[in-house]
């Protein structure tokens, strides 16, 4: 196939595309191997190659003439002249000199990734060196740059599960329970991954969404439907615990019934159960707090005596009804 580049030749002022043509025809390779061995195999890159030598890239980077070159085996310095034409020489600040503090910081994380780096390295070394496994040479390049990747990748999202169970241990989550998490997601992941799962759209009518003739279905997400859950456990114990409570007041009626007390008294005397109730139901049977909370509301009466016989009342048959109130849920 011939390059229309050599049938033109070199347009006005393309000294550079004119020596970068010279270099990869001195190479014996076509357009399409040079951007294969720039690492980029598609029709835009070879498109990109092609303008270079035409001179219509105004003004390329310095890192994709390098890479070019490269590829033919050659090193930038045979540009020569050629360069000025494309690449507009700037100056170079000049950056203040980091202190003593700054270099020792930069030298220590340097020193963190140094030892993992030659590991790896290594490891990629031993393994592409072996050309019955991977002929081309290209190729072996290419896998040991994907190798990286990988490698770093996994850096990556290893330092964000430590940072991320440092912030849920500063809030109180113990790192057994994170970790379990951690786990138990990996290995959904494994599974999905095996299974196809990640890569498998949901089926749908994609010209129907378009057309807002159809949604797309909506993810629930875990924290919300806990804390749905939470809610839902809440109003059935604040329910059950209501009931138990209207169910005592109606049954201490009889009591103050025989008494012949006034309405406001009689008022005060379900408000008094009321009280007395909350009190069994947030302190333990025989604790302290019961006591002393106990104490308190019936040193609040003109009647203590009465209110006494109240509180007693109230709370024996809070206790015997309790088992019919679900747990209250943790509020935090």
């Amino acid at each position: 196939m011939i390059d229309i580049s050599e049938v033109l030749g070199p347009g006005p002022g393309s000294l550079l595309g004119a020596r970068l043509r010279e270099i990869r025809a001195r190479a014996g390779l076509t357009q399409a191997q040079v951007a294969r061995r720039m690492g980029h195999a598609h029709p835009g890159y070879r498109s990109l190659v092609n303008r270079l030598e035409l001179g219509k890239v105004k003004r390329p980077s310095l890192a994709v003439l390098g890479r070019f070159v490269r590829a033919c085996g050659a090193e930038l310095a045979e540009l020569g002249d050629a360069l000025p034409d494309a690449v507009p020489v700037r100056a170079r600040k000049r950056r203040r000199p980091a202190g003593r503090e700054e270099r020792i910081r930069q030298a220590r994380a340097r020193a963190r990734t140094i030892g993992r780096e030659r590991v790896i390295e290594d490891r990629l070394y031993e393994w592409l060196d072996d050309e019955s496994r991977v002929p081309k040479v290209a190729h072996r390049v290419l896998l040991a740059s994907f190798g990286r990747r990988v490698f770093d990748n996994l850096v990556r999202a290893r330092d964000a599960n430590n940072r991320a169970l440092e912030e849920l241990g500063a809030q109180g989550v113990s790192r057994e329970d994170a970790e379990g998490i951690r786990g138990l997601v990996e290995k959904q992941f494994r599974e999905m991954d095996e299974q196809g799962v990640l890569d498998r759209p949901t089926q749908l009518d994609a010209a129907a969404v378009a057309d807002g003739r159809q949604k797309l279905p909506k993810v629930a997400r875990a924290a919300t439907r806990l804390r749905q859950r939470h809610e839902w456990r809440f109003n059935k114990w604040f329910e059950n615990r209501g009931y138990v409570i209207e169910r005592i007041r109606e049954e201490s009626r009889g009591l103050h019934d025989g008494l012949g007390l006034r309405d406001r008294d009689k008022r005060s005397w379900l408000n008094a159960v009321t009280d007395f109730c909350i009190i069994a139901g947030e302190a333990a049977a025989g604790s302290d707090e019961r006591r002393r909370r106990f104490e308190a509301r019936v040193g609040q009466s003109a009647e203590p005596d009465l209110m006494r016989a109240i509180g007693e009342f109230a709370v024996r048959r809070f206790d015997e009804l309790k088992p019919q109130i679900p747990k209250k849920p943790n509020m935090s």
